[in-house]
């Protein structure tokens, strides 16, 4: 009775050996299949084929020009907090903010006029460490403004068309289609004043980008227009809608630091002086006219304007000097205009389209040789009040004087042993010292310094010469107020930088908190 199933499993043994001795005979050995993995390896770790590259869109090079138009009008000192950049279309998955930042940061880089501070959800880990570290730095320094906004629509297929022609031919057809869709896509951004969270006026945002697919989606086009001037922008199929928005995105960053700086940014986007009507006429009417209802900014922005230019040695306060009178009047008289005080609409967009390299140059050619204070310049800094002891929290304010006419920027080495620049800063560009007069530290109400409750010295020095010399330093050194430079940690190796970058003599003068004089 068992016989046949013994039979049956010795048949089945056979034929599974005959199947593996077929299967030996064409299988390959160990060592062939490692060195086959081996070779499969090495082609997949090879380099691609097409190099990494680097994005560039209509708008790189405006981004470049506003770094330049900060240098041509002496901005610094501006600090921006930006907000997440929503897409409030849930639509378009980008990283808006991150183009934006990347923006900003090729905007700034020889200027260092602005500073960005990242702040938003995905800032959670930075905050973590710095919580657990104890360490707020970050937080010491409010920034001005605050930039936030969002991709506030995108509309699909707001035009479609299609074509198809087809012919049959018994059992075969043969046919071609053709199409073509168009999209919008648009983003609104506005700075804010982080002083009372209310909207800057006229410094806004709000552009738009119509794509056009053809065919099978394999190519398209961007368009974009700004002051009647059309840009366009090819995009593959892989692009989509990023390289499109990346666009919009440096449009915004162009407009909204030129509205908001008063520079001619309309320049860097390829506008000539023919164009200057219409538009940007009206927007400069809208600056100046924003000014005028409050003529102390007006004046002090003139002020530091012919400060820039190296015209005006006076105050930038505002008040109206025979000094400034001057300045003005030579200024106009080298862009080749009446040389009278007359400040309007007019003249400003004739300043801010002219070419001040050209105009410097002729001022240079036509003003009088003046004759230089003979001696060196005697320079000190000293504690309003007189030398006393200091309580915890009181507010100190110090004075420089100089026997003759001078120019200060002044650092202080804090507590914690860092070196940041007090003056001038964002709320006070001011630097000049009149001979046998006194320039305040602080000079303006919107910041102050105080004594703190540790028992170690502080020390405030200014950096004195008959030029503003502050922009002879390098960026790292010159371009960030009110918060610690990186890389400097002692005045001593400031003063050397000073000493090496200045082409005049630098008088340092120090005043020292003893840290044994507080309670």
């Amino acid at each position: 009775m068992n016989k046949p199933l013994i039979f049956f499993k010795k048949t089945t043994v056979i034929a599974a050996c005959a199947v593996l001795a077929a299967g030996c005979g064409v299988m390959p050995d160990s060592a062939e299949l490692r060195k086959q993995a081996q070779k499969v390896t090495l082609a997949a770790s090879k380099a691609p084929a097409e190099a990494p590259f680097r994005t560039v869109t209509n708008f790189t090079s405006a981004v470049r020009c506003m770094d330049s138009m900060f240098i041509t009008f002496g901005i610094r000192d501006v600090s921006i907090l930006m907000e997440d950049l929503d897409d409030a279309t849930k639509k378009v998955s980008v990283g808006t903010k991150d183009m934006m930042l990347t923006t900003t940061s090729d905007m700034t880089r020889r200027s260092r006029a602005i500073r960005f501070i990242a702040f938003g959800s995905d800032s959670k880990n930075a905050m973590g460490f710095m919580e657990r570290a104890e360490q707020k730095g970050a937080y010491s320094s409010m920034p001005q403004f605050g930039l936030r906004g969002s991709i506030s629509q995108m509309d699909d297929n707001v035009a479609k068309a299609s074509k198809d022609v087809g012919i049959g031919i018994g059992d075969f057809m043969f046919g071609k289609s053709a199409s073509a869709t168009s999209k919008i896509v648009a983003i609104d951004m506005t700075i804010m004043n982080l002083a009372d969270f209310s909207i800057v006026p006229g410094v806004s945002s709000r552009n738009s980008v119509a794509i056009f697919s053809e065919g099978h989606g394999t190519d398209a086009e961007a368009r974009y227009k700004k002051f009647g001037i059309n840009y366009a922008t090819s995009l593959s199929k892989s692009e989509g809608t990023a390289v499109a928005v990346r666009n919009l995105l440096e449009l915004a960053a162009v407009e909204l630091l030129g509205k908001l700086t008063k520079v001619p940014y309309w320049k860097c986007l390829g506008l000539n002086e023919a164009d200057a009507d219409g538009e940007v006429k009206a927007e400069v009417e809208d600056w100046f006219e924003s000014m005028a209802s409050n003529p102390v900014e007006l004046i002090a922005w003139w002020q530091y304007q012919m400060y820039t230019r190296g015209t005006y040695t006076g105050q930038v306060n505002g008040a109206p000097s025979p000094a400034f009178a001057q300045s003005l009047r030579d200024y106009k008289a080298a862009m080749g205009l009446k040389a009278d005080t007359d400040l309007n609409a007019e003249f400003m967009l004739t300043y801010l389209q002219a070419d001040h390299t050209a105009a410097m140059a002729r001022y240079e050619a036509m003003k009088p040789k003046l004759t230089v204070a003979t001696g060196p310049i005697l320079a000190s800094v000293r504690l309003k009040g007189g030398d006393r002891k200091l309580k915890s929290g009181e507010k100190l304010e110090f004075e420089v004087v100089s026997n003759n006419d001078a120019y200060a920027s002044c650092f202080l080495l804090d507590d914690n042993k860092k070196v940041l620049r007090i003056h001038p800063n964002r709320y006070s560009r001011n630097t000049f010292v009149g001979a046998g007069k006194s320039l305040a530290i602080p000079d303006s109400p919107k910041f102050s310094l105080v004594a703190t409750a540790k028992g170690v010295d502080e020390i405030v020095e200014c950096y004195v010469a008959s030029k503003d010399v502050l922009n002879t330093l390098p960026p790292d050194y010159s371009k960030t107020d009110l918060i610690p430079l990186t890389g400097i940690n002692t005045l001593e190796q400031l003063k050397s930088q000073f000493e090496r970058s200045s082409p005049i003599p630098v008088t340092t003068a120090r005043y020292v908190i003893s840290g044994d004089r507080r309670n």
